[in-house]
């Protein structure tokens, strides 16, 4: 049984539908650019699932020089429109370059694998034909995982454990959309028809990713990307049950923009947008990868610091203090960057409270005060040296007390004066 290695696109001993290579490369630019014109319009955006069901095909059918064709050619529109609007950011066009080559290096270990199993394998279709192709679907999707990771980490900056692309779910649906992929060259064999039922469960696959996609967009602030306030709610009652069951401290931040009112009048509601989205971002980058950042509601935002006693909250608490202090929020409207401020009130399960009510009243009255001791601020619920008679449960008590304390200020400043 002679093999010939050189060859590795017709490994599998599936014969080229009737036109030859250039035929079948041009088919699979068709389908794959129509095919992500449906996927816009179903999900609005591009689908990578497409790319694999079809590079799946290309490396059955095409040779490694005409895969890297249909490779490069397929991701050459969107790379193409972000250079002629100059839209995107530059790290995002290194994205591109990143992606092809991890799918070209990606297939080229593919067509090893089929090479390798040829050599002392049947190549009649049969068992030994879904084995080549089940190894170089594995490879394939290992060696793409793998450079794509490195990609992310290179050209982005994250951190290895910030990069999740080892989801077992995500890595079973690409090992399932090329195997499709690979009934679709079975089909196309057969008959050129019967390329329309062969891409029906794509278009299915398609609109199951989209399912995570909208319930994260149901559980995040559009504006911010942090969790909404439903969502953080529900995450802070989660980490309350659990620190009540370990006995481990737990910390709520309540952090206030000073000023947004006068920045959106000055500025506009843009410019007032920009600094919300900065600072989430700042929150998010500021803080340990299991603390829950959320956005409680207008220049409002909360964060839930697992396993973390006051003082250590209050470190953190500063810490983002001199971040948003220091940071300059750019506008495409202004050549002068904005500056912002923030009050930050601090609760703690058990001192605080052990509900989440309770906690988030607390840490509300800390940061009214950090409001009328000058804004800019951190102060926590055991700083309060609250001033008037507790003994009723209502609510407005501990407002009360603020105010109190607000009014006594003034009436020393005035003395002084």
């Amino acid at each position: 049984m002679g093999t010939d290695i050189t060859n590795l696109g017709s490994t599998l001993t599936i014969q080229l539908p009737e036109g030859g290579p250039w035929t079948v490369l041009t088919w699979l630019l068709l389908l794959t650019v129509g095919y992500q014109i449906v996927a816009i319009r179903l999900t609005g955006h591009t689908s990578d699932y497409a790319h694999l069901f079809f590079f799946s095909a290309g490396i059955m059918l095409l040779s490694p020089a005409f895969f890297s064709l249909l490779v490069l050619a397929s991701h050459l529109s969107k790379w193409g429109s972000q250079y002629w609007r100059g839209a995107g950011p530059q790290d995002e066009r290194f994205m591109q370059v990143g992606r092809v080559i991890a799918h070209i290096m990606a297939g080229v270990a593919a067509y090893g694998v089929q090479g390798l199993f040829a050599v002392w394998l049947d190549r009649s279709l049969g068992p030994h034909t879904l084995l080549i192709a089940g190894s170089a679907i594995v490879i394939y999707v290992a060696i793409h995982r793998l450079l794509l990771f490195h990609v992310f980490v290179w050209v982005q900056g994250l951190s290895w454990r910030s990069v999740s692309l080892w989801k077992p779910r995500s890595l079973v649906l690409e090992c399932v959309v090329m195997v499709l992929g690979f009934v679709l060259v079975l089909l196309w064999r057969q008959n050129v028809w019967l390329l329309a039922p062969a891409l029906a469960p794509l278009v299915l696959i398609t609109q199951i990713v989209r399912i995570p996609q909208l319930e994260k967009a149901a559980q995040t602030d559009a504006k911010t990307g942090l969790l909404n306030v439903s969502r953080w709610r529900q995450r802070f009652h989660e980490e309350l049950i659990r620190a009540k069951y370990f006995k481990h401290p737990l910390c709520l931040i309540m952090v206030d923009l000073d000023g947004l009112r006068t920045i959106n009048n000055t500025h506009g509601h843009l410019a007032g947008d920009a600094v919300i989205a900065g600072v989430a971002r700042i929150l998010q980058e500021q803080v340990r990868e299991y603390t829950i950042v959320g956005r409680f509601g207008g220049e409002e935002f909360a964060l839930i610091l697992p396993e973390t006693a006051t003082e250590q909250a209050q470190v953190v608490a500063e810490r983002l203090r001199r971040a948003i202090e220091m940071a300059r929020f750019s506008l495409p409207t202004s050549s002068i960057p904005l500056q912002a401020t923030a009050c930050f009130g601090v609760a703690t399960f058990p001192d605080s409270g052990d509900s989440v009510d309770q906690l988030i009243h607390q840490a509300d009255v800390a940061l009214y005060q950090a409001k009328v001791r000058g804004k800019n601020c951190v102060v926590t619920a055991g700083d309060l040296p609250l001033a008037v008679d507790l003994k009723s449960d209502s609510a407005s008590s501990t407002y009360q007390a603020a105010f109190t304390l607000s009014g006594q200020r003034t009436s020393l400043a005035q003395h002084n004066r």
